[in-house]
């Protein structure tokens, strides 16, 4: 990357259906998905589908629940 260039946007949307499809596959609600996430509450999911990045300690712990903390699977595409 150079000096200039800015680093790839996470994409909340795509982190939010990942987090729904394993919410779904559990069969639990959202508030049980915030439990086992360890989070204080449901906001960060509905923020997320919202298209709002939560901060990075919510972020980790939503990534860390869904499995996957490859950060370059959750991208926007960048466009030209």
């Amino acid at each position: 990357m150079t000096p200039t260039a800015r680093p790839p946007e996470l994409d909340p949307e795509a982190i939010y259906c990942a987090a729904d499809q394993k919410r779904r596959g559990l069969r639990i609600s959202w508030r049980e998905a915030a439990t086992q996430a360890h989070l204080f509450s449901t906001h960060v999911f509905t923020n997320l589908g919202r298209g709002s990045l939560p901060d990075v300690h919510n972020l980790n712990k939503v990534l860390l629940w869904i499995g996957l903390t490859d950060l370059r699977t959750w991208h926007k595409k960048q466009t030209p």
